[in-house]
């Protein structure tokens, strides 16, 4: 699967640009309990944006942080900020 990286945007994406990204590669809302591996979306600045993202992992999320690093963090420090949970639907 190749991802066109989207550059032609501002320092701050539009609203729903992540969001649209996830779902025309077949990302859909999850649904019941939040599996390892679903994509968890934030808001960040005042509930006004979803920029950040991580994957669902062991009970909390894999993310890159300020710098480009990777870093695993609990999910309680976080869920004030999420926005919702998406999946990779099944394709037959």
């Amino acid at each position: 699967m190749s991802v066109n990286d989207r550059r032609s945007y501002r320092r701050v994406p539009p609203r729903w640009l992540l969001r649209d990204c996830l779902e025309q590669h077949g990302f859909v809302r999850a649904s019941g309990e939040q599996l390892d591996g679903d994509v968890l979306l934030f808001w960040l600045r005042n509930k006004r944006l979803e920029i950040h993202c991580g994957v669902a992992c062991d009970g909390g999320l894999v993310h890159v942080e300020d710098g480009g690093r990777v870093h695993w963090a609990a999910l309680t420090g976080w869920r004030h900020h999420l926005s919702d949970v998406l999946r990779l639907e099944a394709r037959s």
